[in-house]
């Protein structure tokens, strides 16, 4: 696959979506090892041509761009508030038994939370207590946020034991890059990326110094 061909997939995957995407990101989500600057040179070969479209620096394959790049932006400024129910619960959750580490993922994770978006965490439990730690924090959930998923979606577990994610594919890639660690009680964070090391090999230009990897994660004292 050329380089032009690798950018349209990007842009592609993600005009499902409907989340344009800027530079950076082009060159962070591309498929195919290269500089941003040749992703920059085939960006502008792709809009001379008119395949692509831009607007405010954002870049996609719909003529809707001005639209998507409008809800992005609001979907940026309404994340922030729910940034806040996160740290909140992100702590609480990381105060349950047989819990090591706590991450968000999904819409949050990429600041693009819309009104009906909810928070997706993505938690770490002690060896061999993977299942108790799931049932005590679905417990709580039905039991006292009326089984409410929109500021507490427990949707994925992993015990420390065993942090190799199946599923090897872009999506998966996508989200082992964004989540957000919000709690850890040691290094998880390098742990899950050394146990799932296909990721880089999807993602080769993803900067792994990227402000995703520099959260404010607590140690539990």
């Amino acid at each position: 696959m050329d380089l032009c061909d690798s950018v349209l997939s990007t842009l592609l995957y993600f005009d499902y979506f409907k989340y344009p995407l800027k530079l950076h990101e082009v060159h962070q989500f591309l498929g195919k090892k290269t500089s941003i600057e040749q992703v920059k040179k085939h960006l502008q070969l792709l809009l001379d041509l008119h395949i692509v479209y831009t607007h405010n620096q954002y870049y996609a394959l719909s003529a809707d761009i001005q639209q998507w790049v409008e809800k992005r932006e609001q979907n940026f400024t309404l994340s922030q508030k729910y940034w806040t129910k996160a740290n909140k619960y992100s702590r609480f959750i990381g105060k349950f038994p047989y819990v090591r580490a706590v991450f968000i993922s999904g819409s949050l994770s990429k600041n693009n939370t819309d009104t009906n978006g909810d928070i997706d965490y993505f938690i770490v439990t002690k060896n061999n207590r993977l299942w108790v730690c799931r049932t005590l924090l679905v417990l709580f959930k039905k039991m006292f946020l009326l089984n409410s998923k929109k500021y507490f979606c427990v949707n994925y577990f992993v015990s420390e034991d065993y942090l190799t994610i199946p599923d090897e594919n872009r999506f998966v890639a996508m989200e082992l890059f964004t989540m957000r660690l919000m709690y850890q009680e040691q290094d998880l964070r390098t742990k899950i990326l050394q146990n799932n090391s296909w990721a880089v090999n999807l993602l080769p230009n993803y900067d792994l110094n990227h402000y995703h990897y520099r959260q404010l994660a607590k140690k539990r004292r």
